[in-house]
């Protein structure tokens, strides 16, 4: 499931929804945004949200509870239909465990005490924190340690990646749960959690219409989108093709491409040059029946008289590929 981040202080009447996403997450505890009209803002926002059929997930503190005039969650969720409240700092576990009853439940994943899920009532997810501050976010290993604790008991983890523009400030570093996804494209922040996570929400508020379109495509499709140039055979692009299940580690074999070794072309040599990582390559005559097999080079071989180098994976998507598993399916797009 995608979800997408909207914040108060971004909040328009006016403004769009995304309608491909399956659910909304906002906060209601940042104190900057506290002003007059916030009352009104949130009511806006989360009646918007109910509207359009979303999903709501929203992050609160005992201060943004009291600022929106409610004495207690169960009031707050007889006004609105929110789907899961997460409780920030100022929460007790007792309470947390009380207001379960009337609301779905999104326990901190990074940091909550496992012993709590037994005591919880209806419907609880995981949802991980992001980190604004550069070099503060998970590594790897505490957040595959957190969620095997979670999926252990059957409970569903979300994981926050960063957009790509309209960066929440104070610090407009990005929203990321891992640090090593801070400076990294949303779509290959997306295929790195797409099988680890099952909740993957954009953090920032913003995400481009070029980065949606590959992680939407992917989600609905299970098509992994290669961003390349190929020069000379644009009839490649869109096409789906196979990573064979026996490729090697340093590349990627495309099933379909024996179709060209079979259609009887013929493939003159034509750009043999080094084969760096991110090539993609198909094989010419002089490498006789083979000649019409196709690949992507994974790490830097040497240039072949039998190969030609027909286009490459943009540089900045080349971890793409890297995340193109054997047997996955791929196609190639261009670039932005």
């Amino acid at each position: 499931m995608i979800g997408r981040s909207i914040y108060i202080s971004q909040y328009a009447e006016n403004m769009a929804l995304d309608e491909r996403c399956d659910f909304y997450f906002t906060s209601l505890h940042i104190a900057e945004e506290f002003n007059d009209d916030y009352k009104e803002k949130v009511d806006a926002l989360l009646k918007k949200l109910e509207a359009a059929g979303k999903k709501i997930i929203v992050d609160l503190s005992p201060r943004g509870l009291e600022i929106l005039g409610f004495k207690s969650i169960e009031e707050l969720a007889k006004k609105y239909r929110i789907d899961y409240i997460r409780y920030d700092f100022g929460f007790k576990e007792d309470e947390i465990v009380a207001y379960s009853r009337y609301c779905g439940t999104a326990v901190n994943a990074s940091t909550c005490n496992i012993d709590l899920l037994d005591k919880l009532q209806g419907d609880v997810i995981a949802i991980h924190n992001f980190y604004p501050r550069k070099e503060t976010g998970l590594d790897r290993e505490y957040y595959e340690e957190r969620n095997e604790l979670f999926k252990n008991r059957g409970i569903k983890v979300g994981t926050f990646i960063c957009g790509d523009k309209d960066f929440r400030g104070p610090l407009f570093e990005g929203l990321p749960t891992l640090e090593e996804h801070r400076n990294k494209k949303p779509y290959i922040q997306y295929l790195d959690l797409r099988k680890e996570s099952d909740l993957i929400i954009v953090g920032d508020a913003g995400l481009s219409d070029y980065e949606a379109d590959l992680i939407y495509k992917t989600e609905k499709e299970g098509i992994i989108q290669v961003p390349a140039e190929l020069n000379g055979y644009p009839c490649l692009y869109g096409r789906t093709f196979t990573n064979r299940i026996d490729s090697p580690s340093w590349l990627i074999r495309i099933k379909e491409s024996r179709e060209y070794a079979t259609a009887g072309q013929t493939i003159e040599p034509t750009c043999c040059i080094e084969r760096k990582r991110g090539s993609v390559t198909i094989d010419n005559l002089k490498y006789l029946r083979y000649s019409g097999e196709m690949q992507i080079i994974k790490k830097d071989l040497p240039e072949d008289e039998k190969v030609n180098v027909i286009g490459r994976v943009l540089e900045e998507y080349l971890e793409v590929i890297d995340h193109t598993k054997r047997n996955d399916r791929f196609c190639f797009v261009k670039g932005e």
